[in-house]
């Protein structure tokens, strides 16, 4: 059961909720947490409310920061919230109605509508819709994607950036006061040596793999990067570069896909979730997370090349639809030279989440009893079961790093 203090805000905000939807008496019922493992920064509680009055039942997910005092410092004291909290209270909404008085095709179907956003110090909290509900799945974490899912993801990454794109360029002003604050969220942690020792081990344990594996050449390329792993991440993207607001955070976990059926196979659609990382920045730090983490071997090996122009035709018929020209806005040419300036973005992350993701539920840190607990460094995941596929994953990841950036 979710901790005391968070039943209570989670009947207070359903009060208002449930107010805005002018119901006055009804029932809620907690109907679980994330497992262990599914989710790092903050608590995910799904509750169901019935009005007495016998109308529709509505379903929800309440995400809301973690109370534990040293966990809240470990992760910025609240920033990834804020920052959540102003892409679908500003930056969604300002998206939104310039696809509409574009008359776009696109209406930004793929993220999730809010009923609720509290900004409460300690107690920031969003509530949304439980698109379970409504035919949504996550991906089986441990698996790499299929093509199918992958060309659903770059399909409305490529929609989701050209219309960023096209806000930057149709209303400037807009634009740039909606992102004035949305600097790199990784700068807020260069003083962290918490942070540091965490990602830097994971680094080490990927460039280890290489070592092993006999790849001399792209191990000592990257000897270095552990040291300034936090400094790379955070590095700002050039000002001409600046070119989209990111989603941040693009692992598995992070997305929906809509079927018809709890059988079916096929995606009709796709729900983003968590954008706690979004900035102002390349959609080469998307695109260089999402492939690095997703694919398997075989698809980062061999289908690179078509992937990357397959999200890029997304994009540029999405600003088409929009009135704009490609030729103009974004070329492939210059997203190719963003890959290569931005891409190391993902290979850090990929040093970490493939780790995350091939985690069974007993391997998979907890951080329920952090506030007791050693360092968050301590967290880190060790040798895991399916080792032979880490390793077998981050080679494919580096050796496509190594051919596509250095």
């Amino acid at each position: 059961m979710p901790q005391q203090e968070i039943l209570e805000d989670l009947k207070i905000f359903t009060d208002v909720i449930m107010k805005d939807e002018g119901i006055s008496q009804y029932e809620y019922h907690v109907e679980g947490q994330t497992e262990k493992g599914l989710n790092y920064a903050g608590e995910i509680v799904f509750f169901s409310v019935t009005p007495k009055t016998g109308d529709k039942q509505y379903h929800f997910v309440m995400k809301t920061s973690r109370r534990s005092k040293k966990m809240r410092e470990a992760l910025g004291d609240g920033i990834l919230d804020i920052r959540e909290t102003h892409v679908y209270s500003k930056v969604f909404p300002a998206l939104l109605q310039l696809l509409t008085e574009s008359n776009s095709e696109y209406k930004l179907e793929n993220v999730a509508k809010i009923y609720l956003i509290n900004r409460e110090y300690q107690h920031e909290t969003m509530i949304m819709g439980d698109l379970r509900k409504e035919g949504y799945r996550l991906w089986n974490k441990r698996k790499p994607m299929n093509l199918e899912h992958i060309k659903t993801v770059l399909s409305n990454y490529g929609k989701y950036h050209a219309s960023s794109m096209a806000l930057r360029v149709r209303k400037p002003e807009v634009f740039k006061e909606l992102t004035s604050d949305m600097e790199n969220m990784f700068k807020h942690f260069l003083n962290d040596e918490e942070i540091r020792k965490l990602f830097r081990e994971y680094v080490e344990d990927a460039l280890n793999v290489l070592k092993e594996s006999g790849l001399d050449d792209i191990f000592e390329k990257l000897k270095d990067l552990p040291v300034n792993v936090l400094e790379v991440l955070s590095k700002t993207v050039e000002v001409e570069d600046r070119v989209i607001i990111t989603h941040g955070d693009c692992w598995i976990n992070n997305m929906m896909f809509k079927y018809e059926s709890s059988e079916s196979l096929e995606p009709l659609g796709i729900c983003f979730l968590d954008f706690q990382l979004s900035a102002l920045g390349s959609p080469a730090s998307d695109l260089s997370y999402y492939l690095y983490t997703s694919c398997d071997e075989d698809t980062i090996t061999n289908q690179f090349d078509q992937l990357l122009q397959f999200y890029y035709d997304s994009l540029a018929s999405t600003l088409r639809n929009l009135g704009l020209n490609p030729d103009e806005i974004f070329t492939y040419q210059k997203l190719r030279q963003h890959w290569k300036k931005y891409a190391v973005f993902g290979l850090i992350m990929a040093s970490q989440v493939i780790k995350i993701q091939l985690t069974n539920q007993e391997e998979a840190p907890s951080f329920t009893d952090f506030g007791s607990g050693p360092d968050l460094s301590s967290f880190k995941i060790g040798d895991i079961e399916d080792n032979d596929t880490y390793k077998s994953r981050i080679i494919a990841v580096f050796e496509n790093y190594s051919k596509t950036c250095l």
